[in-house]
């Protein structure tokens, strides 16, 4: 069951629950279409990446299938283009304007104007992209949707983050579950309307966790490193100036003090983060319907964090142990007069390397993640899809402009 979550027992009846939920996309064939993405996006300067997130959209709905049928993604890479080019062209005098007003205007506050209506536009681009995403998504030929309000959903998203930043986060699991409620909520299959019957209450538990993690970890550090924050301090406060050679002789002493292997720790309140999501996800899962067909997940806990944990881990030896590996090598290679050539080949080499994270990322995390979350959902009563019928909403005629603008999204 769903931690933090009371669900009355529910004994599924075999004859009323599919467990036809599977992705089984090939890691070769995405593989090869991640790499030439990126290669065509190199070419194009950026250009082709509408039509590289169209392809990578493509290959992950049709190898999703639902009850033996596969989804279908209809957008294309040129309604991307479109969109993003008709909303450039109100950004950019916006931001011009605001630029301008930063020169001619001594006041602070002006300073902040641009990062202040970009924030303010992304719950707008969140809503407006998801629209968009449902309304270019089939499956039996029937096609999804999303009413509501972007503006409705803004004001949710705006006023909860602010609830949230005033209870030092404490209102987090609120905040996730009214906007995700409202937004699942206006969203339709066809004519059968999709429902959320979730509360943030239920999630607080779990989420409280997290913080409380992260405290003890805190308290731990800093207990175990008192003496040598009180050597440091005292360095600082005898010899402000640290351009004296005893000086720093003296705060080099202060940080041979740290325990610094016990940063390690930090990994435990990522790893109560990691695991809050994957309950938050769950609880989500298991109490979306579509009329009177509903979701029920099984997603492990232990595994969702076991899977994302390993791919932070090498992404971070990657990002961090990549310098270092290239100042070592430097410093043999510079015994032998040749340190230079070294460092542009090992340069050129390591940019390859974390230009290549992304693709990887998502060949080895999400995928796998993907595929786990299919695997253990189930469709109780999915002969209640069989009688939907196509809405007669217009599809939307533009992509996800804003979204593009302010890179929201991912693919």
């Amino acid at each position: 069951m769903i931690e933090g979550a009371t669900i009355a027992d529910d004994p599924r009846d075999p004859a009323t629950v599919s467990p036809e939920v599977a992705f089984d996309g090939p890691r070769g064939r995405l593989s090869w279409l991640l790499i030439r993405n990126l290669l065509l996006n190199f070419a194009t300067l950026g250009i082709y990446r509408f039509w590289a997130k169209t392809h990578v959209r493509r290959f992950f709905w049709r190898h999703t299938n639902l009850l033996g049928e596969r989804l279908e993604y209809t957008g294309t890479g040129g309604e991307l283009f479109i969109g993003f080019l008709i909303v450039m062209a109100v950004l950019v005098p916006l931001i011009g304007a605001a630029t301008l007003a930063q020169l001619f205007v001594a006041h602070f506050a002006v300073q902040f104007l641009v990062p202040a209506v970009l924030f303010l536009l992304t719950p707008v681009a969140i809503y407006r992209m998801w629209r968009y995403r449902f309304s270019r998504t089939l499956w039996r030929g029937v096609r999804f949707g999303l009413d509501g309000s972007s503006l409705r959903y803004a004001a949710l998203w705006l006023g909860l983050g602010a609830l949230t930043i005033v209870t030092l986060g404490l209102a987090t699991p609120w905040r996730r579950v009214v906007t995700t409620r409202y937004l699942l909520g206006n969203a339709r299959f066809g004519r059968t309307e999709l429902s959320l019957d979730v509360r943030g209450g239920r999630l607080f538990l779990s989420w409280l966790a997290v913080p409380a993690v992260l405290a003890a970890v805190l308290a731990a550090l800093a207990a175990a490193n008192a003496s040598a924050f009180g050597s440091l301090m005292e360095v600082l406060r005898d010899a402000p100036n640290v351009e004296d050679a005893l000086t720093r002789r003296r705060l080099r002493a202060a940080a041979g003090e740290f325990r610094w292997s016990l940063l390690l720790l930090l990994v435990l309140p990522l790893a109560a983060f990691v695991r809050y999501r994957a309950v938050e996800l769950r609880y989500l899962l298991d109490n979306l319907r579509a009329g009177k067909a509903r979701l029920r997940s099984e997603l492990r806990t232990g595994f969702f964090v076991a899977v994302h944990l390993a791919g932070w881990t090498a992404t971070s030896l990657i990002v961090i142990g990549l310098p270092i590996l290239l100042v070592i090598i430097a410093v043999i290679a510079g015994t032998e007069g040749n340190a230079g050539a070294w460092l542009i080949g090992l340069g050129i080499f390591g940019a390859i390397l974390i230009i290549l994270l992304e693709p990887a990322y998502t060949l080895f995390v999400e995928v796998t993640v993907l595929a786990h979350v299919c695997r253990t959902l189930a469709i109780e009563n999915p002969a209640a899809l069989d009688d939907t019928v196509q809405s007669s909403a217009a599809p939307l005629r533009r992509g996800e402009g804003l979204a593009d603008a302010l890179d929201i999204g991912g693919f």
